[in-house]
Protein backbone atom coordinates (compact mmCIF):
# COMPACT_ATOMS: atom_id res chain seq x y z
CA UNK A 1 0.00 0.00 0.00
CA UNK A 2 1.13 3.05 -0.34
CA UNK A 3 2.53 5.44 2.20
CA UNK A 4 0.98 8.58 2.94
CA UNK A 5 3.57 11.27 3.37
CA UNK A 6 2.27 14.98 3.81
CA UNK A 7 3.69 17.53 3.00
CA UNK A 8 6.33 19.04 4.91
CA UNK A 9 5.30 22.14 6.86
CA UNK A 10 1.36 21.53 5.97
CA UNK A 11 -1.06 20.02 7.80
CA UNK A 12 -2.67 16.36 7.06
CA UNK A 13 -6.08 17.51 5.09
CA UNK A 14 -8.85 14.87 3.87
CA UNK A 15 -7.68 16.61 -0.17
CA UNK A 16 -4.30 15.67 0.80
CA UNK A 17 -4.35 12.56 1.66
CA UNK A 18 -6.82 11.95 -1.85
CA UNK A 19 -4.29 13.18 -3.91
CA UNK A 20 -1.81 10.87 -2.51
CA UNK A 21 -3.60 8.06 -3.01
CA UNK A 22 -4.49 5.79 -6.66
CA UNK A 23 -7.51 5.98 -7.08
CA UNK A 24 -7.86 4.00 -9.77
CA UNK A 25 -6.53 0.83 -8.01
CA UNK A 26 -9.95 -0.28 -6.45
CA UNK A 27 -9.70 -0.98 -3.06
CA UNK A 28 -9.22 -4.90 -1.72
CA UNK A 29 -12.60 -7.08 -0.82
CA UNK A 30 -12.87 -8.38 2.71
CA UNK A 31 -13.16 -12.04 1.79
CA UNK A 32 -15.42 -13.83 4.61
CA UNK A 33 -12.28 -15.87 5.61
CA UNK A 34 -9.78 -13.14 5.99
CA UNK A 35 -7.54 -12.78 8.58
CA UNK A 36 -9.27 -9.76 10.34
CA UNK A 37 -11.87 -11.78 12.09
CA UNK A 38 -13.49 -10.19 15.85
CA UNK A 39 -11.39 -11.23 18.74
CA UNK A 40 -12.43 -14.52 20.46
CA UNK A 41 -14.27 -13.96 23.88
CA UNK A 42 -13.05 -15.97 26.95
CA UNK A 43 -15.74 -16.26 29.84
CA UNK A 44 -14.09 -14.96 33.17
CA UNK A 45 -13.90 -17.48 35.57
CA UNK A 46 -16.38 -16.69 38.72
CA UNK A 47 -14.50 -16.40 41.52
CA UNK A 48 -17.84 -17.13 43.38
CA UNK A 49 -17.46 -19.90 45.79
CA UNK A 50 -21.19 -21.54 46.99
CA UNK A 51 -20.44 -23.27 49.69
CA UNK A 52 -24.02 -24.16 50.41
CA UNK A 53 -27.32 -22.03 50.90
CA UNK A 54 -29.36 -21.08 54.40
CA UNK A 55 -32.85 -20.87 54.53
CA UNK A 56 -35.08 -18.78 56.03
CA UNK A 57 -38.96 -19.70 57.06
CA UNK A 58 -41.35 -17.24 58.09
CA UNK A 59 -44.48 -17.47 60.67
CA UNK A 60 -47.41 -19.15 58.47
CA UNK A 61 -48.87 -16.92 56.99
CA UNK A 62 -46.34 -13.41 57.11
CA UNK A 63 -44.00 -14.21 53.77
CA UNK A 64 -42.49 -16.61 52.29
CA UNK A 65 -39.55 -18.66 52.55
CA UNK A 66 -35.92 -17.46 51.50
CA UNK A 67 -32.77 -18.92 49.95
CA UNK A 68 -29.33 -17.14 51.02
CA UNK A 69 -26.18 -18.22 49.51
CA UNK A 70 -22.74 -19.24 51.42
CA UNK A 71 -20.15 -17.44 49.05
CA UNK A 72 -16.52 -18.09 50.10
CA UNK A 73 -17.56 -18.61 53.96
CA UNK A 74 -19.29 -15.25 53.53
CA UNK A 75 -23.39 -15.37 54.77
CA UNK A 76 -25.14 -13.01 52.04
CA UNK A 77 -27.47 -11.16 53.67
CA UNK A 78 -29.81 -10.44 49.88
CA UNK A 79 -31.43 -13.92 48.97
CA UNK A 80 -30.97 -15.56 45.89
CA UNK A 81 -34.60 -17.59 45.94
CA UNK A 82 -37.97 -17.18 47.16
CA UNK A 83 -40.62 -19.92 48.00
CA UNK A 84 -44.26 -18.32 48.07
CA UNK A 85 -46.52 -20.26 49.99
CA UNK A 86 -44.14 -21.86 52.11
CA UNK A 87 -43.33 -20.97 55.46
CA UNK A 88 -42.07 -22.41 58.74
CA UNK A 89 -41.46 -24.71 59.76
CA UNK A 90 -38.74 -25.90 57.86
CA UNK A 91 -35.97 -28.75 57.46
CA UNK A 92 -33.17 -30.10 55.12
CA UNK A 93 -31.89 -33.70 54.62
CA UNK A 94 -30.24 -35.50 51.65
CA UNK A 95 -30.80 -32.69 49.16
CA UNK A 96 -34.32 -31.88 49.95
CA UNK A 97 -35.78 -29.17 51.97
CA UNK A 98 -39.00 -29.95 53.45
CA UNK A 99 -41.67 -26.73 54.40
CA UNK A 100 -45.19 -26.34 56.00
CA UNK A 101 -47.44 -25.23 53.35
CA UNK A 102 -51.52 -25.22 52.76
CA UNK A 103 -54.11 -25.21 50.83
CA UNK A 104 -58.01 -24.36 51.38
CA UNK A 105 -58.45 -27.35 53.80
CA UNK A 106 -55.26 -28.69 55.12
CA UNK A 107 -51.63 -28.59 55.96
CA UNK A 108 -49.07 -29.82 53.24
CA UNK A 109 -45.19 -30.70 53.89
CA UNK A 110 -44.08 -29.86 50.53
CA UNK A 111 -40.60 -30.93 49.41
CA UNK A 112 -37.87 -28.77 47.48
CA UNK A 113 -34.95 -30.33 45.50
CA UNK A 114 -31.76 -27.56 46.45
CA UNK A 115 -30.35 -25.66 46.06
CA UNK A 116 -33.07 -25.21 42.45
CA UNK A 117 -36.43 -25.43 44.98
CA UNK A 118 -37.77 -27.61 42.42
CA UNK A 119 -41.30 -28.93 44.10
CA UNK A 120 -40.25 -32.56 44.19
CA UNK A 121 -43.97 -33.93 46.29
CA UNK A 122 -46.24 -32.66 49.07
CA UNK A 123 -47.89 -34.64 51.83
CA UNK A 124 -51.30 -34.15 53.09
CA UNK A 125 -51.30 -33.94 56.73
CA UNK A 126 -54.58 -35.24 58.53
CA UNK A 127 -56.82 -32.47 59.63
CA UNK A 128 -57.65 -32.38 63.95
CA UNK A 129 -60.81 -30.76 64.51
CA UNK A 130 -62.49 -27.41 63.04
CA UNK A 131 -60.21 -25.22 60.72
CA UNK A 132 -58.15 -22.32 62.62
CA UNK A 133 -58.07 -25.31 65.96
CA UNK A 134 -54.43 -26.87 64.24
CA UNK A 135 -51.36 -26.10 63.64
CA UNK A 136 -47.36 -27.71 63.01
CA UNK A 137 -44.79 -25.84 65.85
CA UNK A 138 -41.99 -28.13 64.42
CA UNK A 139 -40.96 -30.92 61.71
CA UNK A 140 -37.28 -32.93 61.39
CA UNK A 141 -35.97 -35.68 59.21
CA UNK A 142 -33.93 -38.60 60.73
CA UNK A 143 -30.96 -40.25 58.91
CA UNK A 144 -32.62 -42.52 56.92
CA UNK A 145 -34.73 -40.16 56.12
CA UNK A 146 -38.01 -40.46 57.82
CA UNK A 147 -39.93 -37.21 58.32
CA UNK A 148 -41.72 -36.33 61.66
CA UNK A 149 -44.35 -33.52 62.28
CA UNK A 150 -45.39 -32.34 65.71
CA UNK A 151 -48.65 -30.86 65.91
CA UNK A 152 -51.07 -29.00 67.67
CA UNK A 153 -55.02 -29.71 67.81
CA UNK A 154 -57.32 -28.08 69.88
CA UNK A 155 -58.53 -24.25 71.29
CA UNK A 156 -55.89 -22.57 73.51
CA UNK A 157 -57.29 -22.92 77.14
CA UNK A 158 -59.69 -25.93 76.43
CA UNK A 159 -56.63 -28.25 76.45
CA UNK A 160 -54.46 -29.33 73.03
CA UNK A 161 -53.05 -32.17 72.19
CA UNK A 162 -49.80 -31.92 71.30
CA UNK A 163 -48.47 -35.48 69.12
CA UNK A 164 -46.29 -36.69 66.40
CA UNK A 165 -46.82 -37.96 63.13
CA UNK A 166 -44.16 -40.75 61.65
CA UNK A 167 -43.83 -40.97 58.06
CA UNK A 168 -41.48 -43.23 55.92
CA UNK A 169 -38.28 -41.85 53.71
CA UNK A 170 -40.30 -40.18 50.49
CA UNK A 171 -44.07 -40.24 52.04
CA UNK A 172 -46.34 -38.13 49.66
CA UNK A 173 -50.08 -37.62 48.45
CA UNK A 174 -52.48 -38.56 51.11
CA UNK A 175 -49.94 -41.30 52.65
CA UNK A 176 -50.64 -42.10 56.04
CA UNK A 177 -48.68 -42.16 59.06
CA UNK A 178 -46.86 -45.37 60.32
CA UNK A 179 -46.96 -44.16 64.05
CA UNK A 180 -48.58 -40.79 65.91
CA UNK A 181 -47.17 -40.60 69.21
CA UNK A 182 -49.19 -38.50 71.84
CA UNK A 183 -46.94 -36.14 73.80
CA UNK A 184 -48.94 -34.35 75.99
CA UNK A 185 -53.24 -33.37 76.73
CA UNK A 186 -54.04 -30.39 79.27
CA UNK A 187 -54.16 -27.05 79.59
CA UNK A 188 -50.87 -25.90 80.44
CA UNK A 189 -48.82 -28.47 79.12
CA UNK A 190 -47.87 -28.04 75.18
CA UNK A 191 -44.82 -28.83 72.97
CA UNK A 192 -43.08 -26.97 71.00
CA UNK A 193 -39.92 -28.46 69.39
CA UNK A 194 -38.13 -31.71 67.40
CA UNK A 195 -35.27 -32.93 66.81
CA UNK A 196 -33.42 -36.33 65.52
CA UNK A 197 -30.02 -37.82 67.44
CA UNK A 198 -27.82 -39.92 65.53
CA UNK A 199 -28.70 -43.20 67.11
CA UNK A 200 -32.96 -42.09 65.49
CA UNK A 201 -34.10 -41.40 68.83
CA UNK A 202 -36.72 -38.49 68.63
CA UNK A 203 -36.10 -35.19 70.97
CA UNK A 204 -38.92 -33.31 71.82
CA UNK A 205 -39.48 -30.70 73.88
CA UNK A 206 -42.29 -30.38 76.43
CA UNK A 207 -42.48 -26.88 76.63
CA UNK A 208 -45.16 -27.22 79.88
CA UNK A 209 -42.99 -29.69 81.42
CA UNK A 210 -40.02 -27.56 81.39
CA UNK A 211 -38.38 -30.53 79.62
CA UNK A 212 -36.87 -32.83 76.43
CA UNK A 213 -38.19 -36.07 76.17
CA UNK A 214 -36.32 -39.12 74.17
CA UNK A 215 -38.87 -41.32 72.28
CA UNK A 216 -36.67 -44.45 71.04
CA UNK A 217 -37.92 -46.62 68.20
CA UNK A 218 -40.39 -43.68 66.87
CA UNK A 219 -41.57 -45.56 63.75
CA UNK A 220 -42.15 -48.97 65.32
CA UNK A 221 -42.21 -48.52 69.06
CA UNK A 222 -42.13 -44.98 70.46
CA UNK A 223 -41.26 -45.00 74.52
CA UNK A 224 -39.58 -42.52 76.48
CA UNK A 225 -35.81 -43.79 77.25
CA UNK A 226 -34.55 -40.48 78.72
CA UNK A 227 -36.00 -37.06 80.09
CA UNK A 228 -33.70 -34.02 80.53
CA UNK A 229 -35.44 -31.56 83.12
CA UNK A 230 -34.86 -28.28 82.57
CA UNK A 231 -34.99 -24.85 84.83
CA UNK A 232 -36.51 -22.89 82.18
CA UNK A 233 -39.42 -24.23 79.29
CA UNK A 234 -37.43 -25.42 75.50
CA UNK A 235 -39.11 -24.16 72.94
CA UNK A 236 -36.99 -25.03 69.38
CA UNK A 237 -34.14 -27.80 69.80
CA UNK A 238 -31.50 -28.63 67.14
CA UNK A 239 -28.87 -31.71 67.20
CA UNK A 240 -25.37 -31.75 66.37
CA UNK A 241 -25.26 -35.40 65.13
CA UNK A 242 -21.06 -35.05 64.24
CA UNK A 243 -20.08 -33.69 67.22
CA UNK A 244 -22.42 -35.22 70.15
CA UNK A 245 -24.51 -32.30 71.64
CA UNK A 246 -27.83 -30.56 71.08
CA UNK A 247 -29.03 -27.40 71.36
CA UNK A 248 -31.97 -25.67 73.33
CA UNK A 249 -33.47 -22.23 72.44
CA UNK A 250 -35.78 -21.00 75.43
CA UNK A 251 -38.95 -19.64 75.38
CA UNK A 252 -38.85 -15.45 76.60
CA UNK A 253 -35.20 -16.39 77.04
CA UNK A 254 -31.70 -15.13 75.58
CA UNK A 255 -29.36 -17.98 76.03
CA UNK A 256 -28.98 -20.88 73.31
CA UNK A 257 -27.94 -23.72 76.11
CA UNK A 258 -25.38 -27.00 74.58
CA UNK A 259 -25.61 -30.12 75.62
CA UNK A 260 -23.98 -32.88 75.33
CA UNK A 261 -26.62 -35.59 73.18
CA UNK A 262 -26.89 -38.09 75.77
CA UNK A 263 -27.88 -35.97 78.53
CA UNK A 264 -30.57 -37.20 81.29
CA UNK A 265 -31.92 -36.04 84.31
CA UNK A 266 -31.42 -32.57 85.60
CA UNK A 267 -28.22 -32.22 83.14
CA UNK A 268 -26.53 -28.54 83.38
CA UNK A 269 -25.60 -27.06 79.98
CA UNK A 270 -22.07 -27.34 78.93
CA UNK A 271 -22.25 -24.31 77.14
CA UNK A 272 -24.43 -20.96 76.80
CA UNK A 273 -24.36 -18.86 73.70
CA UNK A 274 -25.43 -15.38 74.77
CA UNK A 275 -26.37 -12.51 72.61
CA UNK A 276 -27.90 -9.50 73.28
CA UNK A 277 -30.61 -9.55 70.49
CA UNK A 278 -31.93 -13.01 70.70
CA UNK A 279 -35.40 -13.61 72.10
CA UNK A 280 -35.42 -17.05 72.37
CA UNK A 281 -38.18 -17.71 69.96
CA UNK A 282 -37.17 -19.38 67.03
CA UNK A 283 -35.80 -22.13 65.53
CA UNK A 284 -32.34 -23.42 64.90
CA UNK A 285 -29.59 -25.78 62.86
CA UNK A 286 -26.09 -26.41 62.78
CA UNK A 287 -23.30 -24.52 59.89
CA UNK A 288 -20.27 -26.58 59.96
CA UNK A 289 -18.39 -25.05 63.01
CA UNK A 290 -21.66 -22.68 63.48
CA UNK A 291 -25.09 -22.04 64.76
CA UNK A 292 -27.68 -20.68 62.77
CA UNK A 293 -31.09 -19.17 64.85
CA UNK A 294 -33.77 -17.15 64.58
CA UNK A 295 -35.54 -14.42 67.33
CA UNK A 296 -36.43 -11.13 67.76
CA UNK A 297 -37.59 -10.87 63.70
CA UNK A 298 -33.95 -11.58 62.90
CA UNK A 299 -31.49 -15.09 61.88
CA UNK A 300 -28.69 -14.93 63.00
CA UNK A 301 -25.36 -16.75 62.93
CA UNK A 302 -22.98 -17.68 66.02
CA UNK A 303 -19.75 -19.72 66.72
CA UNK A 304 -20.55 -22.37 68.86
CA UNK A 305 -18.30 -20.99 71.88
CA UNK A 306 -19.48 -20.02 75.52
CA UNK A 307 -20.33 -16.73 76.50
CA UNK A 308 -21.26 -13.44 75.30
CA UNK A 309 -20.76 -12.84 71.51
CA UNK A 310 -21.70 -10.58 68.65
CA UNK A 311 -23.04 -12.38 65.67
CA UNK A 312 -21.40 -12.99 62.52
CA UNK A 313 -24.37 -12.60 60.13
CA UNK A 314 -27.61 -10.88 60.37
CA UNK A 315 -30.48 -11.74 58.43
CA UNK A 316 -33.29 -8.83 59.37
CA UNK A 317 -37.02 -10.74 58.95
CA UNK A 318 -39.66 -9.11 61.32
CA UNK A 319 -41.20 -13.16 60.61
CA UNK A 320 -38.20 -15.41 60.68
CA UNK A 321 -39.56 -18.39 62.63
CA UNK A 322 -36.99 -21.59 61.29
CA UNK A 323 -34.19 -22.02 59.57
CA UNK A 324 -32.50 -24.92 57.50
CA UNK A 325 -28.73 -24.92 56.42
CA UNK A 326 -27.07 -27.02 53.78
CA UNK A 327 -26.72 -27.79 49.69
Amino acid sequence: MQQINPPIGRALTIAAVAASLNLSTPAPTLAADSALRAPTLHAVPDKRRIDGHVYVGDQVGTGDLNQYPVVNGVMQTTPSGTISNAYAPIALSNGELYALSSNASTFLINVYAVPSLTLERSLDIPSCGAPGTASIPAIAIAPTGNLYVLYECGIVGEGQLYGVLAYPPGAGGDQQPVQNIQICLGYTDSAWGLAVGHQGQLYVANTGLNEIQVFADPETNPKIVRTITLGYSPYQIAVDRSAGEFYVNPIYQAPIYAYPEMAHGSAQPQREIVASNNVGEGGMTILGPYLFATGGGVAQLYKRRNGNQTPIATITDRFADSVAAGS
